[in-house]
């Protein structure tokens, strides 16, 4: 009897040692894969910025001064950070979805990230791995040319997922697209007349948003938004049925008496209409303009509007964070019902063997 005792306890002894092993492996794992998560979200943001702003930008700066600094015709200049800039950048897109995860490539095995952080404002990190998409290929351009001395605008076809630049040279401004290999010799009527047109801005040294869609193409319609009752702080949202995907055109209304007039490019769009207090309201509409047409829109924002904030940078922060807490809810749950499997098992099999 004691000798089958003591096989008994020898075997559930075992059996416990294995699945607390299992457990605290499964524990480790399962935080570590967290913790990074939560890193990577939070600080690599705040990381990056760091770098750029203390180590990148002066770097981006001094090399931009120093690569045409023997170069005395400002055209020549240009040119020559295009096809420094045509040499070295890696285009990717289509690849990968750079607002979703990082992108790894090598060149030669020189292993590069392409990483999206702030394209409106940060473009070290673009100079730093030298790939991208057009934004980041234009903000880097831009970055180059305004440290070489030269006033700068980058230039948006949002709702057609395109960027580029223009820079003052001669007295007037210059089209620059450095997303392709003829980009240096374009003009506003080839990147304008000859490719789909939504709604255009410019994003200056200032930020000022600069509406430049009548000036890079003629295939334009008016569009004319009224409201029929006054809202607080109204605000639109156009979307441009294009590409593969409903493409948010960037467009910016400045209303007056309850109403306000876009200039757009030929094509679909939807509109989506919004404004109120703490609770806002909203209506959406879908559209088609052509060529000289005007069009009138009439709106009554009734349905409650709760908006994506991905690109409001407090928002998103919180609810990244509640998501990370709600994570860690789960992890603790699940950690804590593997616990108890072990002794429950060890339990009925203790039972089982004594029966």
């Amino acid at each position: 009897m004691e000798n089958k005792i003591f096989k008994i306890n020898t075997e559930t002894d075992k059996y416990l040692y294995r699945w607390i092993t299992l457990k605290n492996k499964i524990s480790w794992t399962v935080l570590i894969i967290f913790a990074l998560f939560f890193l990577y979200m939070i600080y690599m943001p705040f990381v990056m910025h760091l770098i750029s702003k203390y180590y990148l930008s002066p770097e981006l700066n001094n090399f931009a001064a120093d690569y045409t600094k023997n170069i005395s015709n400002d055209m020549e200049r240009l040119e020559t950070l295009f096809k420094w800039q045509r040499n070295q950048f890696k285009a990717i897109y289509g690849y990968t979805n750079l607002d979703v995860l990082p992108f790894l490539w090598h060149n030669k095995y020189n292993l590069r990230i392409c990483m999206r952080t702030d394209r409106d404002n940060d473009p070290s990190w673009t100079f730093l791995s030298k790939c991208g998409a057009c934004g980041e290929s234009a903000l880097l351009y831009g970055e180059l040319v305004k440290a070489a001395g030269f006033n700068v605008k980058i230039i948006k076809d949002s709702g057609e997922d395109h960027s580029w630049v223009e820079v003052y040279i001669n007295n007037t401004w210059k089209p620059i697209d450095p997303s392709w290999e003829g980009g240096f010799n374009t003009t506003r009527n080839s990147l304008g007349y000859q490719r789909n047109v939504s709604y255009i801005y410019a994003i200056t040294s200032t930020s000022l948003h600069e509406v430049l869609t009548e000036i890079y193409t003629n295939k334009t319609g008016k569009l004319i938004i009224n409201l029929n009752r006054s809202i607080e702080d109204p605000n639109i949202i156009l979307l441009s049925k294009s590409l593969d995907a409903n493409r948010e055109t960037g467009a910016i209304c400045e209303w007056n008496d309850n109403s306000c007039t876009l200039s757009i490019g030929e094509r679909d769009y939807i509109l989506l209409v919004y404004g109120g207090g703490i609770i806002k309201k909203y209506e959406k509409k879908e559209f088609s303009i052509k060529t000289g047409e005007i069009v009138n829109l009439y709106f009554n924002p009734e349905k409650i509007y709760f908006p994506v904030c991905s690109k409001n940078k407090i928002c998103a922060t919180i609810i990244l964070f509640f998501f990370t807490f709600l994570m860690w809810i789960m992890t603790g749950l699940f950690l804590g019902i593997i616990k108890h499997i072990p002794k429950k098992s060890a339990n009925r099999n203790l039972n089982r063997q004594n029966s």
